[in-house]
């Protein structure tokens, strides 16, 4: 009511004004038998030189999406006048007007023309009764905002005037005691709070913060989705409003907003508001670096341009929002690429654009301007970089139609026209042309109207709404832009949303907020920081959970895995070094090579026992030596296949005692080899016999209190998703210390190899001996950062692998030289051969002892 006073006031000071002096003429204009007022936001802010005394007004940042709007009007009414067969023989026209997005500048144009009897008369009367209002204009078409619709439509309850809105979506507008000469072609935010639960829901959001406008638009839409979020188990944790005037205190208020947003846990941010205000909010976003959050827009600016080509809008994250139904006017892309070759010299807007993109374009016709003199308009010559949105003046007007809300005007001006159609009792060749009928006349009959428009048949309910839907549109992010496409829709009849494609398949996170009293299977409980609601959080790798009341997630048994958010654990693969294994197959062809080569050794040695070759390298000797190796190779097979107690207990001891034992038959070999040439008390005393109790029984004691104490045994290894099946060590020092025993016997040999190199060595034992030993050390030092760094099932085969190669290098060096002699240097394989290295050896070092006493 208060609203309604001070409309009327200001409404009588207008009048006084109007008739003293002449009208500014700022809009569109069309003369015709019946006039249609269209009230628009051409421009986004309105502006006064004066705050303290009234002063002249004027509106700035001229938004081209709105121009389209305008266009899309004038285009649907000519289209009515040319090519219907609605309205033969009456010609529609219209008065259009800028509203400035503003209330009070919609309310100062509404005044003018509601009461006017003729254009051109600029003074309205005051009447008892407004029954026999014979109005100059006979309804407003406007506008697309809420806040403006619902002061507009107070006023014109008084005169009971008809207002029909493209836009206009508060659920008080429904309200028919209050609005009872409103109209709409777009569905009421009644039926897009319900949208808005079924499109949260099937997103499966149970968290949303939501943010609006201190209009009524903003108020009414925020308050109903609160009313059904709670009724659906859905949780709020914050709402924030926000005034759309743009001044220190409203960006005070986004900054706390967003500091809200940093501090909150939802799953999506709702956001009732017009675009200007859902852009200032966005800057501060982005000012703050607030990245990947999901915000859900209304209808009034889930298709923004305004919004949708700010630069880095990508970073902000998923936008999905609802949009009114889409549609296309015939003719009007074509209309609109054609509009600036011959301007209207009545469309005040068309002018203003055409300033713009001559001034800073250098584009549109000058002498069109020269000669437009009716319009007053800001000065477009003064800065070009501070148009708002300066790069949509460059783009073609055809690429950036809004399809809704050009369609939802296409859809009141053939309501209008319908309406007319049947007050008139018009049909398909003429019409009554009595244009003196009164504004309620026309509400009474456009309340009860129904109208076809592509196939679809459309009414208007006791509320004044209209039976449509939503689409339901998602922000996909490219490289460079976004492009708004469909991926559902909502029908107002029946309550239901349709998914062109599973919303779940394009957003998808991993955690989120809840606020029912369960948590889904592979979630768990977790209620820290969070308000009115606890935080659904994924369980670990390697944890699962029936969700539910859990507040934590239980552990998978050793012998089991899970992927983050499972609701129950799998048995992991058991890995071990198979025989079916590549590198197993060919170890193993390795170890069967040698000991057939082993066993042919045995048969050659016992044939040529006798001989010298074979008596140089060890003569019986050689038996324990082949023997010890025959077994070395069997202990390599058993790091083949899974791993059982007693095989992880004998192998390791069974391969440091036989390579012990064949060090050992090297050493006395070698040993006799060098004490030949000693004097006679060391050839007295030395016993070759000794040596095995000597240099054996150290590694027996070792080994013997190694499987006493901490013998190797089965071990299993977790890897992940698999169960590494191996034998443990037991005790490192005993694993470690009988393999530097072994290496310590292998450096002895190389240190008395190397100290008797002068000595008559027949058949280059000590050479081929030395390297022997050169490549057992070689290996086994390499074996000891490999085996540390070995964690999967191919440990066995490094040390598979250090066996086979320590075997091969005595096989090769000692055993195969001397085959070699036996079977193609029989000549040298003989005593006498034998017998005169020795002599040579002999006189060759007499021979130098006796030098130095000639030379004296």
């Amino acid at each position: 009511m208060h609203l309604l006073a001070v409309s009327l006031f200001i409404f009588c000071l207008s009048f006084s004004s109007a008739c003293q002096t002449s009208m500014i003429y700022n809009g569109a204009r069309q003369a015709g038998d019946i006039m249609i007022l269209v009230i628009m936001p051409a421009h986004q802010v309105m502006r006064s030189s004066e705050t303290d005394e009234p002063g002249s007004v004027w509106c700035e940042r001229f938004d081209v999406r709105a121009f389209i709007w305008i266009q899309s009007v004038i285009h649907a009414i000519n289209r009515i006048n040319s090519f219907s067969t609605l309205l033969p023989g009456v010609k529609l026209g219209y008065e259009i007007h800028d509203s400035c997005s503003d209330v009070s500048m919609a309310l100062r144009n509404v005044m003018k023309f509601v009461l006017k009897s003729n254009s051109s008369d600029y003074c309205s009367s005051m009447q008892c009764d407004y029954v026999d209002n014979n109005s100059y204009v006979k309804i407003v078409l406007g506008d697309v905002y809420s806040e403006i619709s619902m002061a507009i439509a107070r006023l014109l309850k008084v005169f009971l005037f008809p207002q029909i809105s493209p836009g206009s979506t508060n659920g008080d507008l429904s309200d028919k005691t209050r609005y009872s000469t409103f109209i709409r072609v777009v569905p009421s935010d009644e039926y897009q709070a319900n949208a808005l639960i079924k499109m949260v829901k099937a997103f499966h959001f149970v968290s949303v913060g939501v943010i609006s406008s201190n209009s009524d638009y903003g108020k009414y839409g925020s308050s109903k989705f609160i009313s059904l979020a709670t009724e659906n188990n859905i949780c709020i944790p914050f709402t924030e409003s926000v005034s759309d005037s743009e001044n220190e205190q409203t960006e005070s208020e986004i900054h706390n907003i967003v500091d809200t947003i940093k501090n909150s846990h939802v799953e999506a941010i709702l956001i009732f508001a017009m675009e200007s205000t859902v852009k200032n909010i966005f800057a501060e976003v982005m000012k703050q670096n607030l990245t990947n959050n999901t915000w859900i827009a209304s209808e009034a600016w889930s298709t923004s341009s305004l919004i949708s080509r700010m630069d880095n809008i990508t970073t902000v994250g998923q936008i999905f929002g609802l949009s009114l139904k889409k549609g296309i006017i015939p003719g009007f892309q074509e209309y609109l690429g054609n509009i600036l070759e011959n301007p209207d010299p009545d469309n005040c807007f068309l002018e203003e654009y055409i300033a713009v993109q001559h001034s800073c374009f250098g584009k549109g016709s000058p002498d069109f301007l020269s000669n437009a003199k009716k319009c007053q308009f800001q000065n477009y010559t003064m800065d070009c970089s501070k148009i708002q949105l300066l790069k949509d003046f460059q783009e073609p007007l055809a690429s950036q139609i809004d399809f809704e809300i050009t369609y939802s005007v296409y859809l009141a001006v053939t309501a209008i026209a319908q309406a007319i159609h049947e007050l008139l009792n018009c049909d398909t060749e003429a019409c009554d042309q009595n244009f003196n009928f009164a504004p309620w006349q026309l509400l009474k009959v456009l309340k009860k109207v129904n109208f076809t428009v592509d196939g679809k048949i459309y009414s208007f309910n006791d509320e004044g709404d209209i039976n449509s839907a939503y689409d339901i549109k998602w922000w996909k992010a490219n490289e460079k832009e976004i492009k708004i496409i469909d991926i559902g829709e909502y029908s107002t009849s029946d309550n239901k949303i349709s998914q062109h494609q599973p919303f779940v398949s394009i957003y998808n996170k991993s955690s989120y907020v809840n606020c029912i009293k369960e948590c889904p299977p592979g979630y768990f409980k977790n209620v820290t920081g969070i308000k009115c609601c606890y935080k659904c959080d994924k369980c670990g790798a390697g944890t699962y959970s029936k969700g539910g009341d859990a507040t934590e997630c239980s552990f998978c048994e050793s012998y089991q895995n899970s992927e983050s958010g499972s609701s129950s654990c799998y048995n992991k693969t058991i890995e071990f070094f198979a025989w079916n294994d590549g590198l197993s197959i060919t170890l193993l062809v390795f170890c069967t090579f040698g000991i057939i080569i082993i066993l042919v050794l045995f048969v050659i040695f016992t044939m040529f026992l006798s001989t010298p070759a074979v008596k140089c390298a060890g003569g019986k000797h050689c038996y324990l030596m082949l023997f010890s190796l025959l077994i070395s190779n069997v202990d390599a097979v058993l790091f083949i296949g899974e791993p059982q107690d007693i095989l992880c207990k004998i192998r390791q001891p069974l391969f440091g005692l036989s390579f012990v034992l064949c060090l050992c038959c090297i050493l006395i070999n070698l040993l006799q080899i060098s004490v030949a040439f000693q004097n006679t008390l060391i050839k007295s005393t030395f016993k070759s016999y000794l040596v095995f109790p000597v240099f054996l029984l150290p590694q027996i004691i070792v080994c013997t209190l190694w499987l006493v104490l901490a013998p190797p045994q089965k071990q299993k290894t977790d890897n992940g998703n698999q169960i590494i099946l191996g034998c443990s060590e037991g005790s490192p020092v005993a694993f470690w210390f009988m393999l530097a025993y072994v290496a310590l016997l292998a450096l002895v040999c190389f240190v008395i190899t190397y100290k008797g190199r002068h000595l008559p060595d027949a058949y280059k034992n000590c050479k081929f001996i030395t390297i022997a030993m050169v490549i057992y050390i070689v290996v086994w030092i390499s074996f000891i950062p490999a085996h540390v760094n070995t964690v999967n099932k191919f440990l066995p085969a490094v040390e598979m692998i250090a066996i086979l190669a320590s075997n091969y290098a005595i096989l090769c060096c000692h055993f195969f030289p001397k085959c070699y002699i036996i079977f193609f240097q029989a000549d040298l394989n003989t005593e006498d051969a034998y017998k005169k290295i020795i002599r040579e050896y002999i006189e060759r070092t007499q021979k130098k002892k006796s030098t130095p006493e000639t030379g004296s």
